[in-house]
């Protein structure tokens, strides 16, 4: 929550799933998506994430993380249902 003069702003924090179409699997294109939602609502801290798939590697995942990336999801329609 930030103070000012006349006004209390509350920032928001939202963990955005990278299962998009194409899903999000690079830093670039998360920090990209981020910027884009950051241009709609500046007062949200959006928290991202990589989508985790086989081509996924850990030099990418170290550069995501010294970016700012803050996980990494499976897509809900990825999921396998167990019995």
């Amino acid at each position: 929550m930030f103070q000012t003069r006349n006004a209390i702003l509350i920032k928001s924090h939202v963990f955005m799933q990278p299962n998009l179409k194409p899903p999000i699997t690079t830093t670039k294109r998360a920090l990209e998506y981020k910027a884009e939602l950051e241009k709609i609502d500046p007062n949200v801290d959006y928290l991202m994430t990589l989508y985790l798939s086989p081509e996924l590697t850990p030099e990418e995942i170290r550069k995501a993380s010294a970016a700012g990336i803050v996980g990494m999801s499976i897509g809900l329609s990825d999921r396998k249902e167990r019995c």
